[in-house]
């Protein structure tokens, strides 16, 4: 007898406990080994990163299915919001949906008639979901349970999001305001300054609009210094996008090269020296 598929999806559901959770972003590796090997780096999710990456459908979907098996929640960003993008996301796998760019409400509305099913949205019911298994169910049980597991993130990016990001927040369906702190920064012509008295007040009040609409403040573009990603954690964020797969990957490529490349010098050295 087969083992019984549970359903899950526990980047939620530590968001949901109010734990910090920490995902890694795929611009450019496609194996699908990715999920197991972020799993056991300790990561509690990954985002494929359809906006800035390289992935087609295929290899996002494959990732995300994979992911599944792995016990990991994948996201994946989109390019922009639209049917043709986001619906073959989430029937290939995907347990949540990152929005770039999200300026107010309305836009928070179409981002979720996309990801919900009604009434809150217009989700399609499709016939089979990696999420689920491809166990038989019912259709109505199907559909509450694939809705209990999906996210559905507002990327704030504009000083237009921040001012609308009460507005946002309280949009039925939204789990998450993930501010863009590189975009949302040049927005405000204080690029890379993420403790510019500008930006300071963009995070608190984003925090504000999560923590009175019950909602989760993610953080995303801050990688290296802990103690300003330090800061806004103890303001309220609770999910990090911690890096991508090229910048880890170009740092550690660089570090042995430089180690290598010193290594040569000092057998330079002693040439000279003998």
């Amino acid at each position: 007898m087969s083992e019984t598929f549970v359903p899950t999806n526990s980047l939620k559901e530590t968001l949901a406990a109010g734990r910090l959770a920490i995902v890694l972003s795929l611009q450019a590796i496609t194996t699908i080994n990715i999920a197991r090997i972020a799993k056991a780096s300790g990561y509690d999710g990954l985002y494929v990163d359809m906006q800035h990456g390289a992935h087609t459908m295929r290899e996002t979907t494959e990732i995300c299915a994979a992911a599944i098996n792995a016990g990991i929640g994948a996201l994946v960003r989109v390019p922009y919001v639209a049917e043709h993008t986001i619906s073959p996301l989430l029937e290939g796998g995907a347990l949540g949906i990152i929005a770039p760019g999200v300026r107010n409400a309305d836009e928070a509305r179409e981002l979720v008639s996309l990801c919900r099913f009604p009434p809150l949205g217009e989700r399609s019911a499709g016939a089979n979901a990696p999420q689920l298994g491809f166990q038989k169910m019912p259709k109505g049980t199907a559909a509450e349970t694939l809705e209990r597991l999906t996210l559905v993130v507002a990327m704030i990016e504009s000083h237009e999001g921040v001012e609308q990001a009460d507005a946002i927040a309280a949009t039925p369906g939204v789990d998450v305001l993930l501010i863009g702190s590189n975009d949302l920064s040049g927005s405000y012509g204080v690029a890379g300054e993420y403790t510019h008295p500008k930006m300071v007040s963009a995070y608190e009040t984003v925090a504000r609009a999560c923590a009175g609409n019950g909602k989760v403040m993610g953080i995303g573009g801050i990688k290296d210094d802990m103690d300003i990603l330090r800061r806004y954690v103890r303001l309220g964020a609770r999910l990090i996008t911690a890096g991508s797969d090229i910048r880890y990957l170009m740092e550690i490529v660089a570090s042995k090269a430089q180690a290598l490349r010193a290594l040569g010098g000092e057998i330079e050295a002693d040439g000279r020296a003998g």
